[in-house]
């Protein structure tokens, strides 16, 4: 028996998002396939908040280096570190 995996575009994603159906999920889509996230733990907590004040001391004023704080409620896929410029 052949598997065929179904391959969600991110229009898509998006939209299913938008109608609530992955509202009560922690999920991202990963190469088009919606994988369930896991819960971060405290070193990847650290780890994050390390690598953006590493950034930050490196780069200076020239970017915002914003970490993506995982208590707040997401809904998309966020990167962990997000440069923001001009800010």
């Amino acid at each position: 028996m052949t598997v065929i995996v179904a391959k969600w575009t991110i229009d898509e994603y998006h939209r299913m998002i938008d109608a609530g159906i992955l509202s009560d999920r922690k999920v991202e889509l990963l190469k088009g396939e919606i994988v369930e996230m896991s819960a971060e733990g405290e070193p990847h907590a650290y780890c994050s908040h390390e690598s953006a004040d590493y950034l930050t001391n490196l780069l200076g004023k020239l970017p915002y280096v914003k970490p993506s704080l995982s208590h707040y409620p997401t809904t998309r896929n966020q990167n962990q570190i997000l440069p923001l410029s001009n800010v």
